[in-house]
């Protein structure tokens, strides 16, 4: 079955009509109002056509990896391009003085998206930079105990781990149910895990493996009357579900720019919640938290003009907007692959609040290792390979897809499943 039959066979004004589910995602997740009502502003797939013009992808492959890396707008590249270019028509002037102060800008921006403060917010290189300055600069001693799941990326993790051998602390991990019944199914597993050594909790916001979102509010609750520190990756959450940290209620967040941002590589967020600051303490942030300091040096200011950017565009595109078509584009493709008996989907529904639009699979049939290079090297696919118990793949689409890339997707899956 080519692409054509098989789109025939989606009805595809029912699965776009389906994006009200969007707003109910977006309304669980608890997050501002206007993100949970119906009247999210809707736009026609030639308005998406129009965005997709946007970015300078090869339109030879169908990109649905944003999870690991997203694509810079044109815009974007040429931020930084020009800023590049600047920085180096004077740059012992301009590196210390103007272009300092723009990229002082991209911080003010960073946490208006965030929902934080400006003084809470530093410029970072990516998540695991994030992580690895926050698990530095925690007060950990022999016995102490941290608290993680076992479905952190190695960013989020390689961190606690080292600094625990370091320190003779120790790690414990949180099983997390791949579809939970209930936030007091991810809650009792974390009530149950706690010690009276725990002293660090670091989380996912949402799950790299399969798309879970974890209520980090209700956690941060649990672990209020405790001597503890709740730290939470966000790599896989900010520009893909809405995020509003003083609501959250965690002490620190990292994410990056280079993911569902849409920013420039090698670039990220870290906000240190202000009463958290006598007890994360870094050495590169002795100086402070701006953008070049005496104790960072000269930071990467092209990159971090240009994530100004990104924030500014994903704005003026309306965040809302993005988030309902993210939903979307998982909810065709679940439909599109319904039909498939050998692909089984497992990650979280939209509905049930813990869903996001990442969208995990596991194979019945065949090497997904295997199968992921075909999709990539034949089939010009590019998704992720998961590869752990149970998750196979991770199709993770964006603005810059469209529904046909979803139906080739479905279509190339058919025929390596029933092959």
């Amino acid at each position: 079955m080519n692409d054509r039959d098989l789109l025939r066979r989606i009805s595809r004004r029912e699965v776009l009509s389906s994006c009200s589910i969007a707003a109910v995602m977006l309304g669980a997740l608890g997050k501002p109002a206007a993100f949970g009502e119906t009247s999210v502003r809707r736009l026609p797939e030639e308005e998406w056509a129009k965005r997709r013009e946007m970015f300078l992808l090869d339109r030879h492959y169908v990109h649905l990896n944003a999870a690991s890396l997203g694509a810079c707008p044109r815009v974007v590249v040429d931020a930084r391009h020009d800023a590049e270019r600047l920085l180096e028509s004077n740059p012992a002037v301009l590196g210390y003085g103007e272009l300092v102060a723009r990229a002082e800008k991209t911080r003010a921006e960073a946490a208006a998206f965030l929902g934080c403060a400006v003084d809470e917010i530093v410029l970072t290189r990516n998540t695991t930079d994030g992580m690895s300055l926050v698990a530095s600069g925690c007060a950990l001693h022999p016995e102490d105990r941290i608290l993680t799941t076992d479905h952190e990326h190695a960013g989020g993790l390689l961190c606690w781990e080292t600094i625990a051998r370091q320190r003779h602390a120790i790690v414990d991990r949180v099983t997390l149910p791949l579809m939970p019944r209930d936030e007091d199914e991810i809650l009792s597993r974390f009530a149950k895990a706690l010690t009276p050594r725990t002293k660090i909790v670091s989380v996912s916001h949402v799950t790299y493996t399969n798309g879970l979102v974890l209520p980090i509010a209700r956690l941060a609750e649990l672990l209020r009357p405790r001597d503890c520190l709740l730290i939470v990756d966000g790599a896989q959450a900010a520009g893909v579900i809405p995020v509003n940290l003083s609501e959250l209620g965690c002490h620190a967040y990292a994410t990056s720019g280079h993911k569902w941002l849409l920013g420039p590589k090698g670039t990220g967020i870290l906000s240190i919640r202000r009463d958290a600051r006598e007890r994360i303490t870094p050495l590169p942030l002795a100086s402070g938290y701006g953008v070049y300091t005496g104790a960072t040096g000269v930071p990467d200011l092209p990159a971090l003009i240009a994530l100004g950017t990104t924030l500014q565009w994903r704005k003026d595109q309306g965040i809302d907007v993005t988030f309902a078509r993210l939903a979307e584009l998982r909810t065709l493709l679940e439909t599109a692959l319904q039909s498939l008996p050998k692909v089984k989907i497992v990650s979280p529904s939209l509905e049930s609040g813990f869903g996001s639009p990442i969208l995990s699979l596991c194979l019945a049939t065949g090497n997904s290792a295997a199968i992921t290079g075909r999709l990539r090297d034949r089939d010009r696919i590019c998704v992720r390979h998961i590869g752990r118990p149970s998750i196979d793949l991770r199709v993770s689409a964006h603005v810059y897809n469209s529904p046909e890339d979803l139906v080739r997707l479905a279509a190339a899956l058919k025929a390596e499943t029933e092959s």
